[in-house]
């Protein structure tokens, strides 16, 4: 098949490589009705020339449930190492007022 054929068949590439112009990435995915994983295929297509040499099928994609494609808050930034702080000072008991008012 040369390019124009397969650009025919599956459609414009999801990652025509600039450094690699010999390969084409397509990636799919298909959600049916109320599934929670979606059905994912990635196949890449190599070319000699104007002519397909081969077609690959790497196992990178795997189906992740859709709860887990949402994008998660960045955790908090742990301080670092600080100096230990010191224990707080004994409280000073403050005698209570008499009924009058005064204080002894």
């Amino acid at each position: 098949m040369t390019r124009s054929q397969v650009r025919y068949l599956l459609g414009t590439p999801m990652l025509a490589d600039p450094f690699d112009p010999q390969r084409w990435d397509y990636i799919y995915t298909l959600q049916r009705g109320r599934e929670k994983t979606p059905d994912r295929a990635h196949f890449i297509v190599r070319f000699e020339g104007d002519k397909v040499s081969r077609v690959e099928r790497p196992d990178l994609i795997v189906p992740m449930p859709l709860d887990a494609q949402q994008p998660k808050a960045p955790a908090p930034a742990q301080p670092e190492a600080a100096a230990p702080v010191p224990p707080p000072a004994p409280a000073v008991e403050q005698p209570a007022p008499k009924p009058d008012g005064t204080v002894n």
